[in-house]
């Protein structure tokens, strides 16, 4: 990460910055007055974004990703807030700048130490705050639908029991294709999916070019070769499979788009536009594999 870099080559930022020419007379004396009056400010701030900021990234850069995403967002996404809400505490981890405190002033003890940050700690109240407001207002029947997502993430049933899936599967009824709470899914068909997860699971441990946790691609293999003994669970699959987490996706098409045409889309059929777009598309998709 980027902090950790600034961090660790703290003296010769500040070099880079009072003589490297490429920094303008004006920009170079905002930097100084800037490093000269708040520089320990400017490391503990650093210190913050590395201690939370793993999750942050992590979470954005799997957003920016294509294929069948939304199984895994709900746990990143959760993954984020539980990192503030626990950093937010008065004893929440947060060890670089605990390690930044004490090279900045040695002579201070642990409770010194502790106390110095709890200024950051506020902030990320006010961040916490923030975040509980979303998630019971605007982000609640987003969040829902998530959750119902991860019931299809096989990798991730592989660690509950059959008694936790099947608490959780009420949530499919978010899924529009599902929302009948008449007719909810057979227990035999959850029990059987549990069965299929630790089975597939366990290959995926077995080969070594799964990682720790199923891929998109890896998802979609297991719901096309289960959806007849799995119809039910198979029609949530085919709801999810459409939902995109984020605009990453759509933009990349956007920019397939531009780069074709440029000006010249304004005056091609939309079935040529189209047919382009999807060839240039899988061609690339293919590459990169």
């Amino acid at each position: 990460m980027v902090a950790i870099q600034v961090l660790k080559f703290w003296p010769d930022v500040k070099t880079l910055i009072n003589g490297d020419d490429s920094f303008s007379e004006e920009n170079r004396k905002k930097m100084g007055k800037l490093l000269e009056e708040n520089e320990p400010e400017v490391l503990l701030e650093l210190s913050l974004v590395k201690d939370i900021g793993e999750s942050m990234v992590k979470f954005c850069h799997f957003q920016e990703g294509d294929g069948f995403l939304s199984p895994t967002t709900f746990n990143h996404f959760t993954a984020v807030y539980e990192r503030i809400a626990a950093a937010a505490d008065a004893d929440g981890p947060l060890p670089m700048m605990e390690e930044t405190v004490r090279k900045l002033y040695p002579a201070l003890d642990d409770a010194g130490v502790m106390e110095s940050i709890l200024p950051y700690r506020e902030k990320l109240k006010s961040l916490r705050k923030k975040f509980q407001h979303d998630m019971q207002g605007k982000l609640q029947q987003p969040l829902l639908v998530l959750r119902a997502c991860r019931l299809l993430n096989y990798s991730w049933v592989a660690y509950i029991s059959v008694e936790a899936l099947r608490n959780e599967a009420h949530f499919f009824s978010k899924l529009p294709a599902l929302e009948t709470q008449d007719n909810p899914i057979p227990d035999e068909e959850l029990t059987m999916y549990h069965s299929f997860a630790l089975i597939q699971h366990d290959k995926d441990k077995d080969d070594p070019a799964c990682g720790k946790h199923a891929s998109s691609d890896m998802l979609i293999r297991f719901w096309l070769s289960n959806q007849i003994m799995l119809p039910r669970l198979f029609t949530a699959y085919m709801e999810a499979a459409v939902i995109m987490p984020s605009s990453g996706t759509s933009e990349r098409v956007f920019s397939i788009l531009s780069s074709c045409f440029r000006d010249n889309q304004t005056r091609c059929l939309q079935d040529i536009k189209e047919t382009t777009v999807m060839l240039r598309y899988n061609e690339s998709f293919r590459n990169k594999k």
